[in-house]
């Protein structure tokens, strides 16, 4: 990473955790799960830019987060 340059790192996550945790939240999905995840943060740092699925015949087996340091300083929104 050269400096200046904002970090990039990939996180592997596998199926059975994922929809695990779909489950014990009752949500409808893993799109649903990612979707109302608050984001990751490293370091302090917001990063999350996209999420990818590998599967084998029909079965997710690992899910892909790309994360990638926010280039902007946002806060998140409290619910009022």
């Amino acid at each position: 990473m050269s400096e200046g340059e904002a970090a990039k790192y990939e996180l592997l996550i596998s199926g059975v955790a994922v929809q695990s945790a779909v489950s014990q939240l009752q949500l409808t999905s893993a799109d649903a799960l990612f979707s109302t995840a608050a984001g990751v943060t490293v370091g302090g740092k917001p990063f999350l830019e996209a999420v990818s699925i590998s599967e084998s015949l029909g079965s997710v087996y690992m899910y892909r987060l790309l994360l990638r340091e926010s280039t902007t300083d946002w806060q998140m929104q409290q619910a009022q």
